[in-house]
């Protein structure tokens, strides 16, 4: 893959930042793991940058969250959300659109304060979706998620809709390489779904699970 250090990037007219859950370094071709965990991705290789310097601020997800988009150490300690509210209003201010699509409930830890998406333009989250959409993880309040095949979804149809004609700066956020680890009858297998892994190949639009086939860890 290149080296971000040499090869200058283009000016990018939609911007995509992709957060997947528990999706280890150790377990991707990019960063020298020997199988080919992510082979779509592998074959555009030379299209990506690839950064070996790059560590998540906390084990959880309301840890790290919080830090990556107020861009300050402390704010999962000091529950500031400027940083993040600042970050929307300068893309709309600018002209970008954006939108914030997540298979999981950010209420959960307290995330949507510290993301504060009251000007995101557009959002899903596991909460904004039909309660026959939702998996309960635990009994635990706002400890639920959903299929990553619907933000996917949502994606797709804000590129041939409302972001067809402008710019955009979009988070997608996706679970299923976290939940399914969690059944004991069935190997771990990453897909983006959290239905049984055992099923998802068949489940899945072809569409959407290409890019995760073959992704089984070992």
């Amino acid at each position: 893959m290149s080296d971000w250090r040499t090869t200058p990037l283009p000016r990018a007219r939609h911007v995509l930042l992709i957060i997947a859950e528990c999706l280890h370094a150790d377990h991707l071709p990019a960063y020298g793991y020997a199988r080919d965990t992510t082979p779509f991705i592998q074959a555009d290789s030379p299209n990506w940058q690839v950064f070996t310097r790059m560590y998540s601020h906390g084990s959880r997800t309301s840890d790290s969250f919080p830090v990556l988009f107020n861009s300050q150490y402390f704010a999962a300690i000091d529950h500031t959300n400027q940083g993040a509210t600042t970050l929307w209003r300068d893309l709309r201010s600018g002209g970008v659109q954006s939108a914030f699509l997540s298979a999981g409930a950010m209420e959960w830890g307290g995330i949507t304060h510290a993301v504060d998406m009251s000007d995101v333009d557009f959002t899903l989250m596991a909460s904004s979706v039909p309660d026959a959409l939702r998996r309960d993880v635990t009994s635990m309040r706002f400890d639920y998620a959903v299929d990553d095949s619907i933000p996917l979804a949502r994606y797709v149809d804000l590129l041939s809709g409302a972001l067809q004609s402008k710019s955009s700066f979009v988070t997608l956020h996706l679970v299923g390489s976290h939940y399914p680890f969690g059944y004991n009858d069935a190997p771990d297998v990453f897909v983006p779904s959290l239905r049984h892994p055992a099923a998802t190949r068949n489940a899945i639009r072809p569409s959407v699970l290409a890019p995760f086939a073959d992704g089984e860890r070992e």
